[in-house]
């Protein structure tokens, strides 16, 4: 995806979840993460990918590498999680987002802790730009009824 965006004549960037790749010393389990951003807090932890977001772009547009009036984002599951935040505090500049497999819901599998329905309607409601959501129909730990507003 990188390639057929910077081939495009468009910067790039992707960074590491919390509690992943080289935010951490090893690579932790699902429930070691999870457990970590719960004992942070998920609204500090949502926060805090925010800024990490804002200053990813600041670093970019001071580099000459990108454009701070258009910018995109694109997440999905984890990405969709954070996104939403981070989505929000990029600001005017935001073009366009695309998010997915992702809901106010879940199954199984995911620490209560990560649970807030309510912030993530509220940044996602907020977010000025064009959203594209993609719905995974028969998601394993996101059920329709969380994801889909017309159900």
């Amino acid at each position: 995806m990188a390639d057929r965006i910077t081939s495009s004549g468009c910067a790039a960037a992707a960074i590491d979840g919390p509690f992943h790749g080289e935010r951490v010393t090893s690579p932790l389990t699902p429930v070691e993460y999870q457990g970590r951003i719960a004992a942070e807090g998920i609204s500090r932890v949502l926060d805090r990918m925010a800024c990490d977001w804002v200053a990813t772009r600041d670093l970019l547009v001071n580099a000459g590498i990108a454009d701070p009036t258009r910018q995109a984002y694109c997440g999905f599951s984890m990405g969709t999680r954070f996104g939403l935040a981070a989505a929000l505090a990029l600001g005017p500049g935001l073009k366009c987002a695309v998010f997915g497999k992702f809901g106010t819901q879940s199954t199984v599998g995911l620490n209560s802790g990560l649970h807030a329905p309510a912030r993530a309607l509220n940044d996602a409601s907020a977010i000025a730009a064009p959203v594209l959501f993609h719905l995974q129909w028969d998601d394993e730990i996101f059920p329709r009824p969380g994801a889909d507003p017309a159900v």
